[in-house]
């Protein structure tokens, strides 16, 4: 082999070695330096390989994370959640989603799992990807409003006015007692129904929408007829969940 073609062989394999090198290091900061968590598992929910997000969100040395179960880092009641979450990658072989609880040295925090399988010519799962992120403060924001609207409920239940609310498609979601006997419908005629699929007056339907797409109170007084008896007065005030803009 003459020095010129053994010079062009070494250059061609330095280009691939920096090509190689480059490779790399893309993989480094789109894999390692990523924020978000990703694993590489066996079928069985083993872990394989974990990035440096996916080791400090389980508060463990990357190389104590490698070869155990995911498992081992989940609160113990959700055990079963995983179990199904395993299953539908295995029986469909395509994604799955769910949330988790870890329990780490005693520390609870909620996560958002994402799996993928990787499969193998014949269509067998060779290794599953995970991605996960902490959606704890969601999570505690859930619960918040959750017991803010079961205390609120509460109190609606016992009031002696008209309470109800509506979603953002004008349907009713909840109606406390006081509304069958102050309008003479029962109760579980409301949910899911528009006021109008109700039969309310035209002017509170229109007031209902105007609260809704200016984002401020309401309030009307107006009439209303039912079963045949003589109209009877109301005095409405509708306050949207939704910031006024002029405020």
């Amino acid at each position: 082999m003459c020095p010129s073609e053994l010079e062009s062989q070494n250059a061609e394999l330095r280009r691939i070695q920096a090509e190689l090198q480059a490779s790399r290091n893309r993989y480094f900061r789109l894999y390692d330096l990523a924020p978000t968590g990703y694993l590489t598992m066996d079928r069985n929910m083993g872990i394989l390989e974990v990035n440096m997000a996916g080791a400090e969100m389980l508060r463990c040395h990357r190389d104590d994370v490698i070869g155990r179960p995911i498992g081992d880092f989940i609160a113990q009641p959700d055990l079963p959640i995983l179990s199904l979450h395993r299953n539908a990658i295995l029986e469909h072989r395509g994604k799955a989603t769910c949330e988790l609880r870890l329990s780490v040295r005693n520390e609870i925090s909620w996560i958002r799992l994402v799996s993928t399988p990787l499969l193998d010519s014949l269509g067998d799962i060779e290794a599953v990807y995970s991605a996960f992120m902490d959606i704890s403060r969601p999570k505690v924001m859930e619960e918040r409003l959750a017991r803010f609207h079961r205390r609120d409920y509460a109190f609606a239940d016992g009031a002696p006015d008209i309470i109800a609310t509506l979603g953002r498609d004008l349907r009713f979601t909840y109606v406390n007692p006081a509304a069958e006997h102050h309008l003479s419908i029962p109760r579980e005629s409301f949910p899911g129904k528009t006021p109008e699929e109700i039969g309310l007056p035209a002017v509170l339907c229109s007031a209902w929408a105007q609260a809704l797409r200016t984002g401020k109170v309401q309030t009307l007084d107006f009439e209303y007829s039912f079963a045949g008896e003589p109209p009877r007065y109301f005095h409405a005030s509708l306050i949207p969940d939704t910031p006024d803009p002029d405020a």
